[in-house]
């Protein structure tokens, strides 16, 4: 396999012999090295100051590893690959609800009362979130196998939404979407490092992993509701269908071919150069082109797909409505 090299705007010296020029650099900690002090990774390729002390290459994966390890601390690095404790917090949180919700009846006089209202908002604000941590993380863990390890320096795999979020633009935002009925926009993002991935496929594959994920969650929410195992407890039924529903409408969003979603980065890098340079300015005004998209006509499209989704599982509107008249006000209707 080929060597792909990291060149310098101009030649300098290798840190390691003062008087050879290169215009080679580490891939890791991009100290300027001369060919024969660097050897080849995985990715890219590693200078002597980085592999210094690393175990023998058949250990098979693990040697490269031993870098990052050698500089955050192994206990540290171990942490950063872990699920955080917010994780379980905010999934603890969403089963609670889901507890509560089969308990909540309807009130006697009115089909939505309080509680049934209260508990129905809670697991999908919850659910929401848990959906969201998943999704990125699918995003970081498929970069971490297709070699861009710093999403796990960054805190990407550890699931704590905090790694993921702005606190307005992707917690209090979203929420005030999904209170009016609508998708949870913007959302969160994870920053790849995308030079580091092996090839323009595992790029793709990062890229579809999120949506990917999200539809795993809807089929497997749709699934528990329809196997009958809530009897006749349709508060709880009606919040998961609801929230199911919204996870289907995400997979549709994320997968439009517009720049900046998951759609476009699947695609984007077998674009040719000059179409990707001319593009590449949209992603400034992709928030502004999702609302221009939902808010017309052809917004549409997405609910369409979700309904017609909820239809080849074999779900019924009714529970899906109903969800929505619990956990947020009817802007949409399911005939």
């Amino acid at each position: 396999m080929p060597i792909t090299r990291h060149v310098t705007t101009q030649a300098t010296t290798c840190s390691f012999h003062p008087d050879v020029e290169t215009a080679l650099t580490c891939t890791l900690c991009d100290r300027p090295a001369c060919p024969d002090c660097l050897t080849m990774a995985a990715v890219g390729q590693h200078c002597d100051g980085c592999t210094k002390g690393r175990p023998a290459a058949n250990e098979k994966g693990k040697a490269a590893f031993r870098v990052r390890e050698a500089v955050v601390g192994v206990d540290d690095y171990q942490r950063l690959r872990r699920p955080s404790k917010l994780f379980f917090v905010v999934l603890a949180t969403f089963l609670g609800c889901c507890f509560a919700a089969w308990f909540v009846e309807p009130a006697d006089d009115v089909a939505y009362g309080t509680a049934a209202k209260a508990t129905s908002i809670f697991v999908v604000i919850s659910g929401a979130v848990v959906g969201l941590m998943f999704h990125e993380w699918a995003h970081a863990i498929v970069a971490y196998r297709g070699g861009d390890r710093s999403v796990a320096d960054k805190g990407y795999l550890t699931m704590d939404v905090r790694h993921y979020s702005d606190p307005m633009l992707s917690i209090a935002m979203p929420i005030a979407f999904l209170m009016l009925g609508g998708l949870p926009l913007p959302g969160g993002a994870v920053w790849i490092n995308r030079h580091r991935l092996r090839s323009k496929w595992w790029e793709t594959a990062v890229s579809l992993a999120g949506p990917a994920i999200n539809f795993v969650a809807a089929c497997a929410i749709f699934g528990l509701v329809e196997s009958g195992i809530f009897g006749e407890r349709y508060i709880l039924m009606g919040a998961l269908s609801w929230l199911a529903f919204i996870e289907v409408g995400i997979v549709i969003l994320n997968l439009l071919p517009i720049p900046g979603l998951d759609g476009f980065g699947a695609i984007e890098p077998h674009l040719p150069d000059s179409v990707r340079a001319a593009l590449l300015p949209l992603r400034q005004i992709t928030f502004v082109l999702l609302l221009f998209f939902i808010m017309s006509p052809a917004g549409d499209v997405i609910w369409a797909g979700a309904r017609g989704f909820t239809d080849v599982v074999g779900i019924d509107r009714a529970f899906v409505a109903y969800g929505e008249e619990l956990a947020s006000p009817r802007l949409f209707n399911f005939d």
